[in-house]
């Protein structure tokens, strides 16, 4: 069974995952900010005697992308993110100064997410499924075998992510949770990106975005 960790970082409040399976992981929203943040990483990974195999981004927002450089000039490791957020990416310093934040300029992604892609960790697939409009390029990550969808910003606990961005679109984020997310059988976990989690069956009850019946 995969083991997932996540941490809380930055002051987004931004849940950043770690995948363990079978001695290999990656990391999913690289949002460590500070030097502490980043070192609890570290030793996390060096106590279970990891290293990444690779970072992958849900989206490119500032807050989920933010300890990318940090990481990379750690372990040397591929940046997986979709190309539709690659303009996130490089306005990145633009951006995190209209929030009163400050970054280094984060590495352009080595390749590219897109839905219908299997990454495979430790024997086990992970699919990839395009959700846009909280970004274009918004991605989420599922787990048949484990039963659980890391969601990014698309999905939360009783809410959906804001569309008020640079190129969010309202409409195509309902259309993405409707007929990307919701097909997922009801019991599987959904793990966004910030706050408690839910399960697409709770969403599709009861989140009020969602006026759905089933």
């Amino acid at each position: 069974m995969m083991e997932i960790t996540r941490f809380i970082f930055n002051p987004f409040q931004v849940n950043s995952f770690i995948l363990i399976n079978n001695n290999e992981c990656i990391l999913i929203d690289c949002a460590a900010y500070t030097e502490d943040e980043f070192n609890k990483v570290l030793h996390y990974l060096k106590h279970k005697n990891v290293k990444p195999k690779a970072i992958m981004s849900t989206h490119g927002h500032i807050d989920h992308i933010c300890g990318n450089n940090s990481f990379i000039r750690e372990y040397d490791i591929p940046f997986y993110m979709n190309k539709d957020d690659i303009f996130l990416v490089e306005g990145a310093k633009h951006y995190a100064s209209a929030f009163g934040i400050a970054i280094e300029s984060p590495p352009l992604p080595d390749f590219e997410l897109f839905d219908g892609m299997h990454y495979e960790l430790g024997g086990e697939l992970i699919q990839i499924i395009h959700v846009p409009g909280h970004s274009p390029g918004s991605m989420a990550f599922y787990c048949e075998k484990d039963a659980f969808v890391i969601t990014g910003d698309a999905l939360f606990a009783g809410s959906i992510g804001r569309t008020d961005l640079p190129q969010g679109n309202h409409e195509q984020l309902l259309n993405s949770i409707k007929k990307q997310l919701f097909i997922l059988p009801q019991h599987t976990a959904v793990f966004p990106g910030h706050g408690p989690d839910t399960s697409i069956g709770a969403e599709i009850r009861e989140n009020p975005f969602l006026k759905i019946s089933y």
